[in-house]
């Protein structure tokens, strides 16, 4: 199962996949769980913690239409716009601070997406408790995160400075209620970077939507009623947010940093710990540069992949973990306890270092158009870049390395074909996207890959005849990798809704991948026991996620789905005995 929440589509296709994206070092000391088994094989990583709002995005082509404002001469928008009536509220708990008023005409109400992995979301909130204060009742303010009720109550408990979060947030909390308002909102407007916020005005409309650090002006004349919402529409549909890009797979731009070019140096301030770095080209050796941050809590789980790495090719590959944030804040990491029981110092066996002033970010993330963390770049004896990805998804590039096996001019290939679909899916989804990806399934570019981003592209777009007959496909084609039967099953039962999914499809693909990882993935029983729930057999659901919680019992997102499975059929027993 995700350990967090699904990632929107882009995320998937994008080269840059990851959890967290680089940012200054939050003030919450979160913690995670990382396994030793194989417990994320079809993780989904958190979506893009992003602050300018000019990054990039992709359109919603099926949007339901929208009440616009009454106005011949208005844009016509595909996407949600201000001037739209406001899509309702769907919640499923209100987990701080006042409970939701009801829409009656005389308050304005500011929704703000944000999650507790977003450090831009955490530094806004206590200017938006500001905020809350200054306008009272005139105006409420509800902050919507997707995540579940318990992860928004640990960061509550925490502190920052002399505060508790519970202190310094002064506006409702309330968790989504199956994602329904994020797909109502920010789906509808074609945007996927939070934090971002609608303030609906006392008529029930959009009057403005943005990054909630830029509204406090146009809250105020909205307030008093000083606010020209045609002029807001047409502003907004011509500066769109999240802009989409103007290129094609056949024209995209070289960028200065990618698979086949040298690697640049690495320019690093200090290493905090294990060996000093070295020159691969000089000895001769393989080098996995990883970009990560203490505050990241996806990073802790690539550092724990790194370092299962790092155990078996200890002998041909040198692991340098890059973050950018003080060598205190590093310093206090490595002396914190991991999730075994042993502090990460101990638990890590590979370099730690601190950057030189970005300089490193610099000329890996920045000059391959990455921005998200955790994310490694693989160097070869030569010193020659040949792959850049995920750190979940490093082991068959560096297997292959290792092994003398490694085709970079075909990761080249990939990297710039992925990138092309980054820029198709960006100008909006097409017939022409998905002609796009059946040539890159048919070219030299990795099929399963391609074949995946397509089934999630089609999933996203409710094509669900079209994703059952791919699916079956790649289930015939690819039984035997685990990762990508895992995909297909938590695809159609924890994200497709309706009649049409196919959930026997999705038993078939769990029950393939849970027996080629020898029923020992914790995040694959994880997911026969969520198609077990969908398929209405809670028992047998229940049992499916004991046995998950067994294989990785400090994972508190299993834990968490194992507590709602009791707690359901007891309350199926309560009813019956009565």
């Amino acid at each position: 199962m995700p350990c967090c929440t699904r990632l929107l589509l882009l995320s998937c296709l994008a080269l840059v996949v990851s959890g967290c994206q680089q940012d200054e070092p939050g003030t919450v000391n979160e913690t995670s769980s990382v396994a030793d088994t194989p417990a994320e094989s079809q993780v989904a990583v958190a979506e893009e913690e992003e602050v300018d709002d000019s990054d990039g995005g992709f359109q919603q082509i099926d949007a339901a239409d929208k009440d616009t404002v009454d106005d011949a001469k208005a844009p016509v928008a595909e996407k949600l716009a201000p001037g739209d009536k406001a899509p309702a509220l769907d919640l499923a708990a209100v987990v701080h601070g006042p409970d939701v008023r009801p829409f009656n005409g005389e308050h304005v109400v500011v929704l703000d997406f944000w999650g507790t992995w977003c450090v831009p979301c955490l530094r806004g909130m206590p200017h938006l408790s500001d905020l809350q204060d200054q306008y009272g009742p005139q105006v409420q303010f509800i902050g919507i995160t997707d995540e579940t009720e318990e992860l928004v109550k640990e960061l509550l408990a925490k502190t920052k400075g002399d505060e508790t979060w519970a202190d310094l947030v002064r506006y409702s909390l309330a968790v989504d209620n199956k994602e329904q308002t994020y797909r109502n909102f920010m789906n509808a407007a074609g945007l996927r970077a939070r934090p971002k916020a609608f303030i609906i005005d006392k008529t029930g409309t959009i009057a403005w939507i943005g990054n909630p650090a830029k509204m406090d002006e146009s809250l105020a004349a909205i307030v008093s009623g000083d606010w020209d919402v045609q002029k807001a529409r047409e502003d907004y549909l011509a500066n769109p947010l999240e802009p989409v890009r103007e290129t094609g797979l056949r024209t995209l731009p070289s960028l200065p940093l990618e698979p086949g070019m040298p690697a640049p140096p690495l320019r690093l301030k200090t290493v905090m710990h294990g060996p000093e770095v070295a020159e691969p080209a000089r000895f001769g050796r393989i080098q996995v540069i990883g970009f990560w941050a203490t505050w990241c809590r996806h990073c802790r789980s690539g550092l724990e992949s790194l370092r299962q790495v790092g155990a078996r090719h200890s002998e041909s590959v040198d692991i340098i973990a890059v973050t950018a944030e003080d060598t205190d804040s590093v310093g206090a990491f490595l002396d914190s306890q991991s999730p075994v029981d042993a502090p990460w110092g101990e638990r890590i066996n590979y370099t730690i270092a601190v950057d030189d002033n970005l300089a490193t970010w610099q000329s890996y993330m920045d000059a391959t158009g990455t921005v998200q963390i955790p994310y490694v770049f693989l160097v070869d004896a030569t010193g020659q870049l040949v792959w850049v990805g995920h750190p979940r998804d490093l082991d068959r590039a560096l297997d292959q390395l290792v092994a003398g096996r490694f085709n970079v001019a075909r990761s080249a290939l990939e990297f710039r074909a992925r990138r092309g679909l980054i820029a198709a899916t960006q100008n909006g989804v097409t017939p022409e996207t998905h002609d796009l990806l059946a040539e890159l399934a048919n070219s030299s570019v990795n099929n399963l890959s391609v074949q995946l981003m397509h089934l999630e592209l089609l999933s996203y777009q409710e094509m669900y005849d079209g994703y059952n007959d791919l699916a079956a496909r790649v289930i015939e084609q690819h039984g035997n990798d685990p990762r990508a039967m895992n995909t297909i099953a938590w695809e159609i039962a924890a994200y497709q809704k309706g009649d049409r999914r196919d959930l026997d499809l999705a038993m078939s693909a769990a029950v393939l991948a849970n027996e080629y990882t020898q029923r020992r993935d914790g995040s694959v029983l994880d997911t026969v026991a969520r198609v077990h729930y969908e398929q209405g057999n809670l028992t047998e659901a229940l049992e499916w996620q004991r046995r998950a919680v067994r294989m990785v019992p400090y994972h508190r997102e299993l834990r968490g789905t194992l507590r709602q499975y009791e707690d359901e059929l007891a309350a199926i027993g309560t009813s019956s005995s009565n």
